[in-house]
């Protein structure tokens, strides 16, 4: 019998919920309503690493020796709550005056 091919963190578990299946556009759009945008931003990249706790990379353009470079600028680790707010709960920057309270600050 030939083995399934579909992928078990795709698949209906009865452990997982649907703040699961958040997107990463969706978690970086939260961290950003609490931190600033770093200079030369190019892109941000959150994963589902365990129980709806989240590494999130922000990536940033570099020029070296002529050429652009992309590295990871800040680095976060995050809880996504039940509310659906973003928990900041490890950071290398520090966050930025919210205008919206609803958000958490470090």
């Amino acid at each position: 019998m030939a083995r399934s091919k579909e992928n078990p963190k795709t698949e209906n578990h009865p452990h997982r919920r649907a703040s699961d299946n958040v997107a990463s556009d969706d978690v970086c759009c939260l961290l950003f309503k609490q931190v600033q945008k770093p200079e030369h931003y190019m892109m941000c990249k959150a994963t589902n690493v365990y129980d709806n706790k989240y590494r999130i990379n922000v990536y940033t353009k570099h020029e070296e020796e002529g050429l652009f470079k992309q590295r990871i600028s800040n680095s976060y680790f995050a809880k996504l709550n039940e509310t659906g707010s973003l928990e900041i709960l490890m950071g290398n920057e520090p966050p930025v005056e919210s205008k919206n309270k609803k958000h958490k600050m470090w």
